[in-house]
């Protein structure tokens, strides 16, 4: 059962500590993104689970057993990092055989399953071909090909579709995880890419400068985030400054710049942060958050205008396109329905250091 587990794993280099305690499961057949901003931990993580790097303190296991001593190649995972590594004399058969021909497999049986790992991928049209004849997204499918070819059933991805251009990533995640689930496959999936994440996950883990602050389902980062740096982390969100009362079962918040909101959670402490997120308003909508105000500015990425409405304060409202878009000095009127109305506690180190990344 390909399963991996953390306990409480560290690691430092000189003074700069990379690992703080880190605990997580990733379950048989899981398909985990480990999602962070530059720094914080993540190719460390991956690095320690591969057995590249040893951790100061903490347990790693793998199917239950302790490998924190075993060495890369004993762990049963097949590594892919962040270059390819590709072999450049090496045709893209023997770039895929490679690691077969090392463990002692014969040159003809390599190349067998080599060619079926390749048609696996969409390349056994080009096994004959050198790298340098690729594209980027033919190299990141044999880099993957290289990386399935061990046979291992846990799969460690390092920032695997970063240095392509934004179609052809967009069009090779959900690859990544059709292959992934057809292999039946355990997979960590090590991303700076929000959206890439909350696309394709079925956990996410989210790091800040070291330590887990987030384990759990996509969704739940997104509609009910445990903290306001996840909630801004994953995805765009309006934050207010505010006080509250509780309100038949909710809340009423007055932010600071008078706007009363109600919301379906009880206080969580008088002083708070108020948030919502700009897709889940509801235009001309008729309910206890009416709002409205001036646009002061818009975009249009593909079928969602973006809105920056001055009530005051200003907002952010993202709508699907439906008609012609308002243009600067229109009135957009708006509601929030009061589940989506999202209460935190105020920190003690203040808003903007809770949102900092680094």
């Amino acid at each position: 059962m390909p399963r991996i587990d953390l306990l409480g794993v560290s690691k430092r280099f000189g003074r700069v500590v990379a690992l703080r305690n880190v605990t997580f499961s990733v379950e048989d057949g899981e398909y985990v993104c480990v999602l962070g901003s530059t720094g914080a931990g993540k190719t460390t993580l991956l690095r320690v689970i591969a057995g590249v790097i040893r951790p100061e303190k903490g347990e790693i296991r793998i199917n239950g057993r302790l490998v924190n001593r075993v060495p890369p190649e004993l762990r049963g995972v097949s590594y892919f990092p962040q270059t390819y590594a590709l072999f450049p004399h090496l045709r893209a058969w023997e770039n895929v055989a490679y690691p077969l021909l090392i463990a002692g497999e014969d040159r003809k049986r390599a190349r067998e399953r080599a060619l079926e790992i390749l048609s696996l991928v969409g390349l056994e049209r080009r096994a004959d071909s050198y790298p340098h004849e690729f594209s980027g997204g033919m190299k990141q499918r044999l880099a993957l090909a290289r990386a399935l070819a061990k046979g291992a059933k846990i799969l460690l991805l390092d920032e695997p579709l970063g240095a392509l251009d934004a179609i052809l990533a967009l069009e090779l995640r959900y690859e990544l995880k059709k292959v992934a689930k057809k292999l039946g496959l355990t997979v960590v999936h090590v991303t700076h890419n929000q959206e890439e994440a909350l696309s394709i996950a079925d956990k996410l883990v989210v790091l800040r400068r070291g330590r887990v602050v987030f384990v759990g389902p996509p969704k739940e980062a997104y509609e009910s985030p445990p903290s306001i740096y996840v909630a801004n982390f994953i995805g765009e969100m309006n934050f207010f400054r505010g006080y509250c009362r509780p309100s038949d079962g909710g809340s009423v918040v007055e932010t600071e710049e008078g706007l009363v909101l109600r919301s379906s959670q009880p206080p969580p402490s008088r002083h708070v942060v108020v948030a919502f997120r700009p897709d889940r308003v509801v235009l001309e909508g008729d309910g206890p958050n009416n709002l409205e105000g001036k646009v002061i500015s818009r975009s249009i990425s593909g079928a969602i205008f973006r809105y920056v409405v001055c009530i005051p304060p200003e907002v952010v409202v993202k709508t699907i396109a439906r008609g012609s878009p308002l243009k600067e000095g229109d009135t957009l009127r708006f509601s929030i329905p009061e589940e989506h109305v999202l209460l935190f506690p105020y920190p003690r180190e203040g808003l903007m250091a809770a949102l900092e990344v680094e």
